[in-house]
This record gives structure tokens, C-alpha cells and sequence, in this order.
């Protein structure tokens, strides 16, 4: 089976979680936890990859420089709820991302059509479809 990528972009991320995972306990939330706890609340700079099983982020090194430490999210398109794309400056759009209680703020240009692209996805992830053309 082929996991190619669907799209990948420059863009600017800023990760917010509504609880944070507890000590000791393994979750996919707690490398989201980790990397708020390290940027905060700042945008950071990095790559959007899309493939057919996941939406990743991958912050640039020069972020690194002043913040050692994690530097990717990745989310299962299965666990994506909600996308939304919101206005924004000439030529990049706010993209919003939900995963259960996870949510990703993108600043991205083509918006809508990543919009889409998840979407489209996420909707063949939950048919079973995972192969790519």
C-alpha cells in the first residue's frame, strides 16, 4: 500500500490542548502537551505533510535554537472532527484543525484546498480506503 504524500507547505502553527495529559501516562496527547508546554502560545514555523493516514507538522529547526526539544505533532486523520478555514491576511488563511480536544491553528496559503484535501482524507480513511493514487 502506498502512504505517498497527499500535499506538504510552509506554514505557521500554533497548538492548543484544553487539558494536559498526566504524569506517567502514555498518550498521543502528550507530544502535543510537550510541544505547548515548549512554545507556548507563539506561532511556529514549519511544514504541513498530508499523507493518506496523517496530518504532521514539523517545526523548523531555527525554533529549535532558542526551544530544544519536540518538534512535530502528527494527527491521525481518523481523529480529525473538525476543519475549518477562516479569513485571514491577503494570500494565507487561518485553518482550524480539531482532533477530540486538540486543536491546530494554520497559518497557511491555499487554505481552502488543504481544507479540502483533509477532508477528502479523513472521508476515505473512515470508508477503509487507505491507497493512493
Amino acid at each position: 500500500m502506498s502512504y505517498g504524500v497527499l500535499t506538504s507547505k510552509p506554514a505557521q502553527v500554533l497548538v492548543e490542548t484544553e487539558s494536559l495529559t498526566g504524569r506517567g501516562e502514555a498518550s498521543p496527547q502528550r507530544g502535543l502537551d510537550h510541544f505547548n508546554t515548549i512554545y507556548g502560545a507563539k506561532w511556529v514555523t514549519g511544514r504541513i505533510t498530508l499523507t493518506a493516514r496523517h496530518l504532521t507538522f514539523i517545526a523548523h529547526d531555527t525554533n529549535l535554537a532558542s526551544k530544544p526539544g519536540e518538534r512535530m505533532i502528527e494527527l491521525d486523520v481518523n481523529e480529525i472532527d473538525e476543519v475549518v478555514v477562516a479569513g485571514g491576511l491577503v494570500g494565507g488563511r487561518m485553518l482550524n484543525v480539531r482532533a477530540g480536544k486538540r486543536r491546530m491553528r494554520m497559518k497557511v496559503r491555499g487554505a481552502p484546498q488543504l481544507a479540502a484535501q483533509i477532508r477528502s482524507a479523513a472521508s476515505r480513511r473512515a470508508r477503509g480506503i487507505t491507497r493512493t493514487a
